[in-house]
């Protein structure tokens, strides 16, 4: 098989046509004439498996005339003039040596063998003596065997390949309702996600998630069909004449009182009356897409959430992470502002530069403004523990930021917490200090976000 190899290579080198050599290429390097005894090295190599060393070029010694090749003394009287020695260890390397039979004019030769390391390491020595040297040779090693796609997790993997010609379909969930699902799959593979919230794992029983609505819906069901067999009978007919004439009564109304949890894609949201607001007791965790915080200032004009130290963009894995249950989701700006963050009734806070103006100042107002931030904090007793009272309920965590240093990072988390207005402004809180600061961060920050109820005026 080799040798048939070895007939295909020399066969299409001989025309002109290098690059169309069957096989991968591992690594090539170039071998320089400066002395009689050169070394260069080709890392790569699958060890024990069918390799093929390529050799060609001329070079130049004592007499300055690039007239030898890899093999022989020169183009007008070839004959053996090299010497090689092939990786450090010579374990039965003579017999490995490149020696071919023939001098060939086209001076490129191929050298088949199996890899006994991973970095194949060369010694050429001219035995004609160093001097004016020139040129050089050129080295290439391809691994032999079967092209094909070589990644078991692909839908055409191919047991019998050995080395992997880029066709590789991949495989994933199908299934366009699942949360990884892969549009680019053509076969399943890794098994479908439904746990993603927003999304399918918001819903409950009896309930489905509308992706263009996003929110869960209520399955239609067969109304008619009351005892629930799936079928309308005789029995469902029956139990309807049983209560004809009954009066309908109206679908009992519950009435949210602040204080109460607030369900927004089926998650329940702490609720907390300070003066005449009513807030979200912790962070907003709505999350339509998640983005690297390294991301990159070219994607800053986009709406982004993040979640703390986690650089994927996997709803699903993101919010299966520690940081996303206990401080949920920073957004940037545009994201604050367009998501659907706030249920129905509720909104991002509007702030305000001039004193005693917008929804924080009227929190402000509602506490001690001068030590707003420690009421606002989390004390040492809470769940999440921080330096404050947590006398309004409000209980504000160091939730920390998307910053934009370094071309963004997480920064802070366990010693401050910031949160988006709708008007550009921020406002932070900050372990040792007893204020709620007025801040204007860059639109691009990842910051956390606190839903106020409308005002019933």
């Amino acid at each position: 098989m080799r040798n048939v190899l070895l007939l295909v290579f020399l066969s299409i080198f001989h025309h002109g046509m290098a690059q169309d050599l069957p096989g991968t290429l591992i690594g090539e390097t170039y071998l320089s004439f400066q002395t009689s005894f050169n070394t260069v090295s080709i890392a790569g190599c699958e060890i024990g498996q069918a390799h093929l060393l390529v050799v060609s070029g001329t070079y130049g010694v004592a007499n300055g005339s690039c007239d030898r090749d890899a093999a022989f003394m020169n183009f007008d009287n070839p004959e053996p003039v090299s010497s090689w020695v092939w990786n450090d260890i010579c374990n039965g390397c003579q017999n490995n040596r490149p020696t071919p039979d023939a001098y060939n004019a086209y001076h490129v030769y191929s050298f088949p063998f199996e890899a006994v390391s991973s970095e194949q390491l060369f010694h050429f020595q001219d035995n004609g003596g160093a001097g004016d040297n020139c040129g050089g040779l050129s080295l290439a090693i391809y691994l032999l065997g079967t092209p094909g796609c070589t990644d078991p997790t692909a839908c055409n993997f191919d047991l019998e390949a050995s080395s992997d010609d880029g066709s590789c379909v991949p495989s994933g969930c199908m299934e366009t309702e699942a949360c990884n699902f892969n549009e680019l799959a053509e076969c399943e593979g890794e098994e479908c996600v439904y746990s993603c919230c927003p999304g399918p794992g918001c819903c409950g029983e009896g309930m489905f998630w509308d992706y263009e609505l996003e929110q869960c819906q209520i399955f239609e069901t067969c109304q008619e069909d009351l005892d629930g067999d799936g079928v309308i009978g005789i029995n469902d007919l029956m139990e309807l004449l049983s209560s004809f004439g009954t009066m309908c009564e109206e679908p009992e109304t519950v009435e949210f009182n602040c204080g109460d949890a607030m369900n927004y894609h089926g998650y329940d949201y702490a609720t907390v009356q300070i003066g005449e607001q009513c807030w979200f007791a912790e962070n907003c965790r709505y999350l339509l897409e998640v983005s690297p915080a390294s991301l990159g200032f070219e994607d800053d004009s986009l709406a982004h959430g993040y979640v703390y130290g986690y650089e994927g963009s996997s709803v699903s894995e993101a919010v299966s992470t520690e940081n996303y249950a206990l401080h949920g989701v920073l957004y940037n700006q545009l994201a604050a502002e367009t998501w659907d963050v706030c249920p129905t009734d509720w909104h991002v806070p509007f702030d305000s530069n001039i004193p005693q103006q917008g929804d924080f100042e009227e929190l402000k107002l509602s506490l001690s403004a001068d030590a707003a931030g420690t009421a606002l904090k989390s004390s040492p007793t809470d769940v999440l523990p921080w330096d404050g009272s947590n006398s309004s309920g409000f209980t504000a965590i160091p939730s920390g930021t998307r910053s934009l240093y370094w071309d963004g990072e997480f920064s802070w988390l366990g010693t401050k917490a910031f949160f988006w207005s709708q008007t550009g402004n921020s406002r932070r809180l900050d372990t040792d200090d007893v204020n709620l600061s007025l801040m204007g961060l860059d639109a691009a920050w990842g910051l956390s976000v606190r839903c106020l109820k409308d005002s019933e005026e």
